[in-house]
This record gives structure tokens, C-alpha cells and sequence, in this order.
């Protein structure tokens, strides 16, 4: 009931469209000049404070560490000190790999900046190539 049988053109229906947006994305994406964010009056950022309160309550960092204690913790150790102390230790694991991709983007931030023109045109290739193969697809 929930397949395209009932209708089997709608997938190639939807592959026109579909890639037409991919063109208009990577002719965006090529014509784009990266903004400046420190001159930018109206600039909502949440701050650092804001931001990393933020990220206490992220929910891959919850999942890591419910998946961990479940797999790992729970059939090995009975006591509710360790279970806790291990718990801590992992949420302060995720809040270390946090910051390190603070660090990372910051840097990528950066490089993408200093040479937008050859990133937004190697994605604009890239996305191009892969409406053009959406389009193959459909006629084959």
C-alpha cells in the first residue's frame, strides 16, 4: 500500500523536478560570495555561554552515552558509583569531541573562506554531475 505500484511513473515524475532544483542549487552555490558575519548588524548569534548550554542537551551526545551504558557499562558493572562515575566520564568524553569540532569548523570556516571560489565551484560541479545523473537514471 505504501510503494509506488500504484502509480510507477510518479518516481520518474519526480526526478525532473527534482534535478532542476539540483541546477538551480549549484548556479546559487557558484555565483555565492561568502558573507561577512563580524560586519553583519542584525547577527543572532547565541554567544558561547548560550551555545555550549546548548550542547548539554544534545541529543547525539544523550544517545552516545545511553548507547555506551547499555552496551558496555550495564552488563559489567553492578555498582550504581561506577555506573555514574562512568556515565560523567563519558558525557565529559562527548563534550571533549564537542569542542573539538568547534575547533575543526573554525579552521574549515576559514579555509572555505579564503577560497570560496574554487569550494563553490567544486561543489557546483559536483552537485551538476549529480542532477545529470539523476537524469540518466530516469531514462534507463
Amino acid at each position: 500500500m505504501y510503494s509506488l505500484s500504484f502509480c510507477p511513473n510518479t518516481l520518474g515524475i519526480l526526478k525532473i523536478p527534482s534535478a532542476l532544483y539540483i541546477f538551480y542549487f549549484a548556479y546559487k552555490i557558484a555565483k555565492s560570495k561568502p558573507q561577512d558575519l563580524e560586519s553583519n548588524s542584525n547577527n543572532d548569534s547565541l554567544g558561547f555561554f548560550n551555545a555550549f548550554f546548548l550542547q548539554l542537551i544534545n541529543v547525539k551526545i544523550i544517545l552516545y552515552v545511553i548507547t555506551i551504558h547499555i552496551s558496555f557499562v550495564l552488563p559489567y558493572y553492578q555498582s550504581l558509583f561506577i555506573q555514574v562515575l562512568l556515565c560523567f566520564i563519558l558525557l565529559s568524553l562527548g563534550i571533549v569531541e564537542w569542542l573539538l569540532w568547534v575547533i575543526a569548523s573554525i579552521g574549515l570556516k576559514n579555509f572555505l573562506v579564503k577560497h570560496y571560489k574554487i569550494t563553490n565551484l567544486t561543489m557546483a560541479i559536483l552537485l551538476t554531475l549529480s542532477a545529470i545523473e539523476i537524469l540518466i537514471d530516469q531514462y534507463n
